[in-house]
């Protein structure tokens, strides 16, 4: 077994992973266009599962699909790991748009599909993901339709996030 899932090893992969958390978290800054991630803070009073109906429901009429959601809680939780906090990833697409950047692009792939991270901070729900436009960066040669695309990409991924806080569908 690659994995030693004794109690103590199972603080420390929490430990590690709430450190990693606290990182990517500090290290956003919604809106700002030089930071690679955008976050949305959402009301106290929103549950996950308004959230759920909302990224579907924005989703689709943004012609985005879920092509997967990853329950990592619930994943640690099934090793063995302590985690009482929600962490779930939506990993989202706009498969035409996402399918011409990687004709010129495949390694692009490693930011693509899109995710919208949704997890527990404090006493209320967050989302975050990292933006299409900004991972353009690492592919300095790539055609100028790809930045295009990107940035119509991101612009639907934040107007999904801000749906989600407004509590809309």
């Amino acid at each position: 077994m690659w994995m030693n899932t004794s109690p103590k090893n199972s603080r420390v992969g929490a430990s590690i992973f709430g450190l990693f958390l606290a990182f990517f978290v500090a290290a956003s800054s919604a809106g700002a266009a030089d930071s690679p991630l955008y976050r949305v803070d959402l009301p106290p009073e929103r549950t996950l599962e308004e959230v759920e109906i909302s990224i579907e429901s924005k989703a689709r009429g943004l012609n985005l699909a879920n092509v997967g959601t990853l329950d990592v809680a619930e994943g640690m939780r099934n090793r063995g790991i302590a985690y009482d906090q929600v962490y779930k990833v939506y990993q989202v697409c706009n498969l035409g748009l996402g399918a011409e950047v990687l004709r010129d692009i495949p390694a692009f792939g490693a930011f693509i599909p899109c995710k919208v991270v949704v997890f527990e901070e404090d006493d209320h729900l967050a989302m975050i993901t990292y933006r299409p436009s900004y991972a353009l960066r690492y592919f300095p040669d790539a055609p100028r339709e790809a930045k295009r695309i990107a940035e119509e990409i991101e612009a639907d991924i934040i107007e999904l996030m801000n749906a989600v806080k407004s509590g809309g569908f």
